[in-house]
């Protein structure tokens, strides 16, 4: 059996008197207690020395020696002099009306930055769910500073009783800055309230997909900021309003054709410049099977050149040409397109002249699809916030 002095250091106990350890089964109960000192009275500052009496505390600690390990305290409770009020002599491994040391709490919670369920993390522990979710409520993340590249995006959280929540990010220092519990146009003014003027001048390029609440919050509370539309949202449209207009082709096709072409979709749908020549053959198959889809594809193509462009000015000029090739190509499908772009003309020509996107940001919506799907679903915001900022990235 180890000696006492042994399962002191082992333990990293220092400053405390190992009286006993008894095994039982695959348990190790410790028996301890604190060397005797005066102590200084919470309430009123004096010094006492005076014993009321000893309770006997059993504390959760970390596994050692391949056994679950038990901390059998003797606390003293002291008396003061001076004010008459009981206290308990302090220690530095356990927490005031906590039943587990400190270093065992942090374990746990250091558990929780890997994606993997809280019930797995509670069952390496021995300890319920509801106590690893106690012990991570203890972290409170604070508001954070508002950085020059702004970026905002929604993802379903499905916690709080609301179905979206919001991420902020700063994408070139690529840090998740804070979670929002709603998308609410009201509660995100609130929060953005929440800085003052000049902390939000502060903020000069804010990126976020076309939603027009994120761009009227952008336009009220941040004077100094730039709009630029998310690059994948952009040119999703167009790729959306392609396949639209080859699944109604599809349906005037035999059965043989349209699963032809459903299975081929892909290929309509990936730039030009990056298929194979047999590939491109096969797309002039589906395109002269088809003028309507021909007309649209060439608008996705040239599409594609807007963002070719080094500058913003050129920008400008290849997307009004392109919008003036939609109108002539007649394509109804393209409608909602076009009106979205004419709406968003300068947020998407500044995707050329700041270089900036939403990329890391919709990496972090994955991050918390993973976090979310390992937890089977989280119901409170704050776990969800606090999930997602602690994590590793």
């Amino acid at each position: 059996m180890f000696t006492l002095n042994y399962i002191e250091k082992c333990l990293n106990l220092k400053g405390v008197i190992v009286k006993n350890v008894v095994n039982i089964a695959e348990e190790q109960h410790i028996y301890l207690s604190l060397p005797v000192q005066e102590q200084c009275c919470p309430h009123c500052g004096h010094l006492t020395s005076y014993i009321k009496d000893y309770r006997e505390q059993r504390i959760k600690d970390l596994g050692a020696f391949g056994s679950t390990v038990y901390l059998h305290v003797r606390k003293r409770r002291y008396v003061c002099k001076k004010c008459s009020k009981t206290f308990y002599e302090k220690n530095t491994f356990l927490a005031r009306y906590q039943r587990a040391t400190n270093r065992f709490v942090l374990k746990i919670i250091e558990e929780i930055q890997a994606a993997q369920p809280f019930s797995q993390i509670a069952k390496r522990f021995s300890v319920s769910i509801s106590t690893v979710l106690r012990k991570f409520s203890i972290i409170n993340f604070p508001k954070p500073k508002l950085p020059g590249i702004l970026s905002i995006d929604e993802f379903r959280g499905n916690a709080g009783g609301e179905k979206f929540q919001c991420v902020l990010t700063a994408p070139s220092e690529h840090k998740v800055l804070d979670i929002l519990p709603s998308r609410n146009t009201g509660k995100l003014q609130q929060y953005f309230l929440s800085f003052n003027r000049e902390e939000r001048k502060q903020v000069k390029t804010i990126v976020m997909d076309m939603s027009n609440v994120f761009r009227s919050i952008a336009e009220d509370l941040f004077p100094c900021a730039r709009i630029v539309a998310d690059k994948f949202h952009v040119i999703r449209l167009v790729s959306w309003d392609l396949d639209k207009v080859r699944k109604q082709e599809q349906l005037k096709m035999s059965k043989a054709r349209r699963t032809y072409f459903k299975r081929s979709k892909k290929l309509l749908l990936s730039p030009r410049s990056k298929l194979s020549d047999e590939d491109k053959a096969a797309v002039n198959v589906m395109l002269s099977l088809s003028p309507r889809l021909s007309r649209a594809y060439a608008l996705k193509e040239e599409f594609y050149k807007v963002f070719r462009n080094k500058t913003k000015f050129e920008a400008k000029r290849a997307l009004g040409r392109w919008l003036w090739l939609v109108d002539k190509a007649g394509l109804e499908e393209f409608k909602n397109c076009r009106l979205t772009f004419r709406r968003w003309f300068e947020a998407i020509t500044n995707i050329i002249k700041y270089q900036v996107t939403n990329g890391f940001t919709e990496g972090i919506n994955n991050k918390i699809k993973v976090l979310k799907r390992v937890s089977y679903g989280i119901k409170t915001f704050k776990i969800l916030r606090n999930r997602v900022l602690f994590s590793k990235a």
